[in-house]
Formats: C-alpha cells, structure tokens, sequence
C-alpha cells in the first residue's frame, strides 16, 4: 500500500505540474502516525505541500501536541522542496487555544496554518485568525 499510494502521488505531482499547478494533500499528523495508522508515508511524496491534519482533541492531546507533531512532519521533510501547513480542527478551541495551536504550529516550523471545519468558526475565533496573519 505505501509504494501504490506513493506512485499515484508522484503521478498525479508529474500530471499537475505539467498543467502549472502545484499539489497538495491533506494528511495524518506526521509520517510515522500516518504509517501506522493509514499506510501513507507522505514525507516520501512529490509533492508541494502537506496540511496535516493535526487535531489534538481527536487523540486525546492537549494544545502543546500541535507545536510536537508540527515538528516531527517539519523534521521529516527536512532537504524537501515540500511546505507544511499546519491543519487545525477549531470547533470546541477557546480562542485563547486557538491562538496558542497557532503559535505552536509556526514555532514548530510550520508555513502556515490552514483551519478546518470553517462552518463552525466563531466570530472570535475569526478575530484570533485575522490578527495572527499581522503579528505584533
């Protein structure tokens, strides 16, 4: 399974390119989880970007888990021509939460952040969001 999914991959990255776009994949928190748990080592990819999926309230984990897993995919992909964007599950964070899963993703090595289930962001969390795109 992990060559086949690879190959389709590296396939689809070949087939996008030559159509001047870029490919992206959203995927489990890190390589190794992602092995384990579905058979997808994405660190061996072609590909552009990555947004895993790192939401800690489906394992159990606290916040500090994102900046942990954020740093075990940046760790993976280190010497790849290949970006990691952080995804966070938002429903149900404070947005005291919020702010530190996103401070924990780009102090981790993430290139940004990309948050999922938009549907049931809150106006607050939606303030949180604007103002980390300008840091003080």
């Amino acid at each position: 399974r992990l060559n086949k999914v690879k190959a389709i991959v590296d396939e689809a990255y070949k087939i996008t390119h030559a159509n001047g776009k870029i490919l992206t994949a959203a995927v489990f928190p890190y390589p190794e989880m992602a092995d384990h748990m579905v058979r997808q080592r994405w660190d061996k990819w072609n590909i552009d970007a990555v947004l895993p999926m790192i939401y800690n309230v489906f394992y159990n984990e606290e916040i500090d888990w994102i900046g942990y897993a954020t740093q075990q995919g940046v760790n993976d992909l280190k010497g790849k021509n290949t970006e990691l964007h952080t995804g966070i599950y938002v429903p149900g964070m404070t947005p005291e939460q919020l702010q530190e899963a996103i401070h924990q993703s780009i102090s981790n090595g993430a290139k940004g952040v990309s948050f999922f289930d938009g549907p049931a962001i809150t106006e607050e969390q939606w303030q949180v969001i604007r103002a980390s795109q300008n840091p003080q």
